[in-house]
């Protein structure tokens, strides 16, 4: 599905899922696109979710399983389980909260870097940081009310310094927001952001 906005889905995609006869994903995607689904539904959380992805996936047929935006873009740890029950996983891709910040951002993919701390296992910002001048860095925070500004600590502390950030809040809602100034304004920001937040690091010009 698009990135919260159910319109935002593919033609491709939802033809599939209308088709489905089993359907399976988080309860707050799921749900928006229930007028479309004439299939079984099976919501997925993150308690159950090994349970349910080895009972149905070990079975015959066809299972669609809905998430937000692209499988591809920071979720390669939910695909590996999805792959470890059904060899024959077919990805459709969709339009991730990544491609909806370059646009409000004005920025095209070769313009950034991109960097993931929404998953088990976060990745290393450590090699990113020596490119931040000539790069801007699209990041997934952790998932947490502080989350962006932890990402800045982190950055500041391996020497991201004099660099503009921006916190895009629930791109395609009804309450997105943007949050602007420096990177060591966020590290002490108080509010809490959303979960569903995309920061943008801009170090390009500081010395």
């Amino acid at each position: 599905m698009g990135r919260g906005d159910p319109s935002m889905i593919s033609l491709k995609a939802l033809e599939i899922l209308k088709k489905c006869p089993l359907v399976m994903g988080w309860r707050n995607v799921v749900d928006k696109l229930r007028e479309y689904i004439k299939g079984e539904v099976v919501y997925l959380t993150y308690t159950n979710q090994e349970e349910i992805l080895q009972k149905y996936l070990k079975t015959e047929g066809d299972v669609c399983i809905i998430t937000h935006g692209d499988p591809c873009v920071s979720d390669w740890e939910f695909l590996e389980r999805i792959k470890a029950f059904k060899a024959d996983v077919v990805v459709i891709n969709g339009v991730s909260s990544l491609n909806v910040a370059l646009a409000r951002l004005g920025l095209d993919m070769a313009h950034i870097v991109f960097a993931t701390l929404h998953a088990r296992s976060p990745q290393d910002l450590r090699p990113l940081v020596a490119i931040l001048h000539h790069r801007v860095l699209i990041a997934f925070p952790y998932p947490t009310a502080d989350g962006p500004q932890r990402l800045a600590r982190e950055l500041i502390a391996l020497g991201a310094t004099g660099c503009k950030a921006t916190v895009l809040e629930n791109l395609t809602l009804k309450d997105e927001r943007i949050w602007q100034g420096g990177l060591e304004e966020l590290s002490r920001e108080t509010r809490h952001f959303s979960d569903l937040s995309v920061v943008a690091v801009d170090c390009r010009g500081s010395s």
